[in-house]
């Protein structure tokens, strides 16, 4: 399997990006930042249906918030818990019931996806009698 080469860098949208950044203030991560920027400029060739570029726009925007929301527990251990507001109520999971089920390294909820409620399910029920998933 041969690698695909990447295009030769354009030195002046780099140059053009770093001056913005610095106009901006700079700030954490300026490198990451700018290739992140790099990559949103290339959407403008590269994506043409507006709803995908939308999705994007929101993960980007949503993911920023929630670094910027979540920093100050940065050093707090964290369970993340997906789901829908789709899923039959009789079918959710309340906090509170999550809450109560011990915490180790084998006994971690990841996910409620509705496609995964069954082994979601099934892991609950192993949780809350103690067995080892």
């Amino acid at each position: 399997m041969t690698k695909l080469e990447k295009p030769p860098a354009d030195l002046e949208l780099k140059r053009r990006i770093a001056e913005l950044i610095e106009y901006k203030g700079g700030g954490y991560n300026q490198e990451s930042v700018a290739d992140i920027i790099e990559s949103a400029l290339k959407l403008l060739t590269d994506v043409k249906d507006s709803g995908d570029v939308r999705v994007i726009q929101t993960a980007i925007r949503e993911l920023r918030y929630a670094f910027k929301l979540f920093a100050p527990y940065s050093q707090t251990r964290k369970v993340t818990i997906f789901g829908s507001a789709r899923t039959q109520p009789t079918r959710r999971t309340t906090a509170a019931v999550l809450g109560k089920i011990p915490t180790t390294s084998v006994r971690r909820l990841t996910s409620l996806f509705k496609r995964s409620n069954g082994l979601v399910e099934c892991n609950l029920v192993r949780c809350w009698a103690g067995k080892p998933m």
